[in-house]
C-alpha cells in the first residue's frame, strides 16, 4: 500500500510522493521540480529521521525523483554495526593477506619459487591440539569448573547469550580464585571451548557488568578469533625463521645487494606489526559482536569503566577515543579509551 503525501511542497518546489513502509522505518520517493533538492522535509515519522538521501535522473530537465529513508537511532546502530563488522573483517584479511606475501617474498629472496613454497607450507597452521578439562585448567591456570547450580543466573546469562551467538555449546566457565584481579579470558579448544572470569570481576561488577564481558568473550568464540590468531603467530615465527636463515646462509652475498639484505632484516618487525594489527581488529569487532548479544549494550562500556579504574584508576572520556601516531601501531590491544568510544557510537 502506498501512503500518498507532499512532504515538500513548499514556494520553491511542487511534486507528489509516496511512502513506502519498511520493516522498522519507512522510504518516501518525491517527484520534485524546481528549488533546493537539500531542503528538509517538514515533517519526519515520529521518533526518526533522514539515514540516505539520493536523487534520481528522471530525464526531464530540472525535475528528479527524491529518495529519502527515515529510521530510528537503534536501526542506524544496527547499520554501524555491520559496516564496522565488515571493514573488521576486511582489515583481519588485509593483515593475514599481508603476513603471507611478506613470508613467500622472504622465502623467493632466499631461494627463488622454491623457497617461497617452502616457506608458506612452514607457515601453515599446525592442528589445535589444546584439550580443554578440568584437570587441565587447574593445573595451567589453578581455575576451578563452575556448574550451574552454584552460580544458576550468571549460566542462564550465558545460555542466552550463546543462543544469540548460535553456538552449538555454550563454553564451560571457570573461576579463578583471583580477588585483586578484574579479567577474563575465553580458550578455544577440542571438543569444548571455556571462559575464565577472576573472583575480583565477578564481585566487582553488577549482572549486566558480568554479561557484556560474557558477551565480549563469546563472540571471541563465535569468531573463531583463536584461529585467526594461531595462524598469524605461526605466519609471523616462520617470517623471522625464514629471514634469519636467509641473512644467515648469504651473509657473504649482500655486499652487491644490500636493499635484499635490509629487506630480511626488515621483516620480522613487519609482521610484528601486521600481527598486532590484526590482533587490535579481532577485539573491536569481539566489542562489535558482543553488542547484539545482550540487551543493555550499555553495560558493556560501564564494565570497561570499571576495568580502566580498577586497573588504571582513571575514568574514561569517551571524546578521548583515539589515540594517534606510532604508539597505536605498537599495541596488540585497542586502547580501553578507543573500546569505549566506539561502544558508545554503536550502543544503541
Amino acid at each position: 500500500m502506498f501512503h500518498l503525501a507532499n512532504p515538500y511542497a513548499g514556494p520553491s518546489r511542487n511534486g507528489w510522493a509516496f511512502a513506502l513502509p519498511a520493516v522498522q522505518g519507512m522510504v518516501t520517493l518525491a517527484l520534485v521540480s524546481g528549488g533546493c533538492s537539500s531542503h528538509p522535509p517538514q515533517h519526519a515519522p515520529t521518533g526518526m529521521s533522514v539515514a540516505a538521501e539520493m536523487e534520481l535522473p528522471t530525464g526531464r530537465p530540472n525535475e528528479w525523483l527524491l529518495l529519502r529513508i527515515f529510521t530510528s537511532a537503534c536501526d542506524i546502530s544496527q547499520v554501524q554495526r555491520c559496516v564496522h563488522r565488515e571493514l573488521n573483517g576486511r582489515r583481519s584479511g588485509f593483515a593475514i593477506a599481508g603476513m603471507l606475501l611478506l613470508l613467500a617474498v622472504c622465502g623467493w629472496i632466499v631461494d627463488g619459487k622454491d623457497g617461497a613454497r617452502r616457506a608458506v607450507a612452514f607457515g601453515a597452521l599446525k592442528p589445535n591440539d589444546l584439550v580443554i578439562s578440568p584437570d587441565m585448567m587447574a593445573r595451567r591456570f589453578g581455575a576451578k569448573l563452575l556448574n550451574p547450580a552454584e552460580m544458576p543466573a550468571l549460566f542462564a546469562r550465558l545460555h542466552e547469550i550463546c543462543r544469540r551467538a548460535r553456538l552449538v555449546r555454550s563454553p564451560d566457565l571457570y573461576h579463578l580464585p583471583a580477588p585483586n584481579s578484574m579479567n577474563a579470558y575465553a580458550l578455544s579448544g577440542h571438543p569444548r571451548s571455556a571462559i575464565v572470569l577472576t573472583d575480583g570481576l565477578l564481585h566487582r561488577m553488577t549482572e549486566d557488568e558480568v554479561a557484556g564481558i560474557l558477551a565480549h568473550e563469546v563472540a571471541h568464540i563465535s569468531n573463531n578469533d583463536r584461529f585467526a590468531m594461531d595462524w598469524a603467530t605461526s605466519l609471523q615465527r616462520a617470517i623471522t625463521v625464514t629471514a634469519l636463515a636467509g641473512l644467515a646462509a648469504t651473509r657473504s652475498d649482500w655486499g652487491a645487494n644490500t636493499a635484499l639484505a635490509a629487506f630480511l632484516r626488515s621483516a620480522p618487525s613487519i609482521a610484528q606489526l601486521l600481527y598486532f594489527a590484526l590482533s587490535r581488529s579481532r577485539e573491536l569487532d569481539a566489542d562489535a559482536r558482543a553488542l547484539d548479544l545482550i540487551d543493555c549494550p550499555h553495560a558493556l562500556v560501564a564494565a570497561l569503566n570499571k576495568l580502566e579504574h580498577f586497573h588504571t584508576n582513571a575514568q574514561l572520556n569517551p571524546m578521548q577515543a583515539f589515540e594517534d601516531g606510532v604508539a597505536r601501531l605498537l599495541r596488540s590491544h585497542p586502547t580501553t579509551y578507543e573500546r569505549v568510544g566506539l561502544l558508545a557510537r554503536l550502543a544503541c
